[in-house]
């Protein structure tokens, strides 16, 4: 699919960069593609759907790659579970859908088995249309985003683009009439999902600005996209879908953005063009990404931070992908390396994906809990929440009016809070509160708290590397406690996590957090 992009890779010096923070922009949401979801011969699921939330990725790109199926209503159980195709991608879907991860969906050339001879003709067409039409009529009670045919104007080994603009133009007309309009779906909103043209592979040697020109000129001049507009309102796509592979061996951060803008700017005024200058329209850009075959992990990571910087500052960008989350044999594109997805695995752009996909603060936020409630804090475990005023066995906030607690009468709570926030790699940071334990029963220690540092900022409380004070027992006094330690990532995780183990009354509180690093003075709040 990308030949010729690994002759341009060959070419590209490296050239190590460290990117600045996010700048504050437009809304713009951050997805990874999951890889083929399932196997292609078996029919057994490959997606991974807790790795992928835990990315903290807001969207997952998924392929509905029909496999050993016939097409996607075809009954016959495949894989190890003796699933239908749809049973298999309910599966898929629910998994990604319930954990809070929205699903893009693609729908390529890997979803029909067609009866014509090739892409370019109108029994393709027409077959890739009805699996189409099938596929988001199954799906868009939980899938609101299709895509199209995956890069149609990708050269697939040959000379030209595997479709033509004409056969291009023609499967937008088709699905979108068959999605939206055909059947009586006009009347129905349930079918007014948001069909994003199939995306068009850019790279350094052409921004396909003249390849969708040639789309364009055939839906009106030679096709009906001016009825499809009188029908629908709208021409037959509603996002324009975008590949950007562009210096793909360098690690020079404004020659990236450059290339980015440049790309981005040649097909924007074509697709103004269409829709005018006032479109209301996005770019879908639903892959970018860097090879670990032409630059080292540490500039993929750097790179992936240009990338999504320049994106997010870029009103025109509704959705950036990374591709892909694993490396796979002849693609070493992922955030994860081909030996698994663990946390040995994750290669240095896994925490930058993070970043941009769950923003660290600019400071630590609301660490006296003085909002009434956890804003700017996430956690784990059992957890109560904001108390203030005497609570049980008479505790208090330490300094203003609320302090966080969780209490167990007869029974137990074990969890924690944390935070993530932006502080220069390198840095020798501190993290100090006040904790406060009561117990009734039980043995010293079996009530406590500690509070945490991850100097890779990393959110997993079972990780490995997070730099903990001592387990504290204060008999219900508020009590100072602090640990520090040096960043080697430009973002610091801080976890304030506590125990109970004692059989009748268990009580925990933190008040009053600080975080500070040294050249401040130790004086970040």
């Amino acid at each position: 699919m990308r030949l010729y992009l690994f002759i341009i890779m060959a070419c590209m010096a490296v050239r190590l960069f460290i990117t600045g923070g996010l700048p504050t922009c437009h809304a713009f949401e951050v997805g990874i593609d999951t890889n083929a979801p399932i196997s292609a011969i078996t029919g057994d699921i490959a997606a991974p759907a807790q790795t992928v939330a835990d990315t903290g990725a807001t969207f997952v790109r998924v392929n509905f790659i029909l496999g050993p199926w016939s097409s996607p209503h075809d009954s016959t159980p495949h894989g190890a579970a003796n699933r239908t195709w749809f049973q298999t991608y309910d599966e898929i879907v629910n998994g990604f859908v319930n954990r809070g991860v929205k699903v893009y969906g693609l729908i390529g050339a890997e979803a029909v088995h067609s009866s014509a001879s090739g892409l370019n003709e109108e029994q393709y067409v027409q077959d890739y249309k009805a699996n189409f039409v099938e596929i988001v009529g199954h799906f868009k009670d939980r899938i609101r985003i299709f895509e199209s045919f995956n890069e149609p104007n990708d050269w697939a080994g040959g000379g030209t683009a595997q479709v033509q603009p004409y056969w291009f133009a023609r499967m937008l007309e088709e699905i979108y009439l068959g999605a939206k309009y055909e059947d009586g779906h006009s009347s129905e909103t349930s079918w007014q999902v948001d069909l994003v043209s199939g995306p068009l592979f850019s790279h350094d040697l052409d921004n396909v600005a003249s390849y969708l020109q040639d789309v364009i000129d055939a839906g009106i001049n030679d096709l009906h996209w001016n009825e499809v507009l009188a029908k629908t309102g709208s021409y037959p796509l509603d996002g324009l879908g975008y590949h950007i592979y562009v210096k793909q061996g360098s690690s020079d951060p404004s020659e990236i953005r450059h290339a980015m803008k440049s790309n981005l700017d040649a097909v924007w005024n074509v697709f103004t063009g269409l829709e005018g200058e006032d479109i209301d329209k996005k770019i879908y850009v639903s892959e970018l990404g860097w090879t670990t075959d032409y630059v080292t992990e540490s500039v993929q990571a750097d790179n992936l931070d240009t990338a999504f910087n320049y994106l997010r500052s870029d009103s025109r960008i509704q959705l950036g992908v990374w591709f892909c989350l694993k490396d796979f044999p002849g693609g070493h594109y992922g955030i994860f390396c081909e030996s698994g997805l663990g946390l040995s695995d994750r290669k240095p752009s896994w925490y930058r994906f993070y970043y941009q996909a769950k923003p660290p603060f600019s400071s630590l936020q609301n660490r006296g809990f003085e909002t009434g409630d956890l804003s700017g804090w996430s956690g784990y475990g059992e957890r109560d929440g904001v108390q203030s005023g005497s609570w049980f066995a008479g505790m208090e906030a330490f300094e203003g009016e609320y302090f966080y607690g969780a209490a167990a009468n007869w029974g137990q709570k074990n969890g924690g809070l944390l935070q993530r926030v932006r502080i220069p790699a390198g840095e020798t940071v501190r993290l100090s509160g006040m904790v406060r334990t009561y117990r009734v029963g039980g043995s010293a220690g079996d009530t406590a708290c500690r509070i945490g540092i991850h100097p890779n900022g990393s959110d997993d409380h079972l990780n490995g590397e997070i730099v903990w004070s001592d387990w504290m027992e204060t008999s219900n006094v508020w009590s100072p406690v602090q640990v520090q330690t040096v960043l080697v990532e430009d973002v610091v995780a801080v976890f304030l996590e506590y125990k109970q183990n004692a059989p009748e009354w268990n009580i925990t509180a933190f008040d009053d957090i600080t975080l500070s690093y040294k050249s401040m003075g130790f004086s970040l709040y």
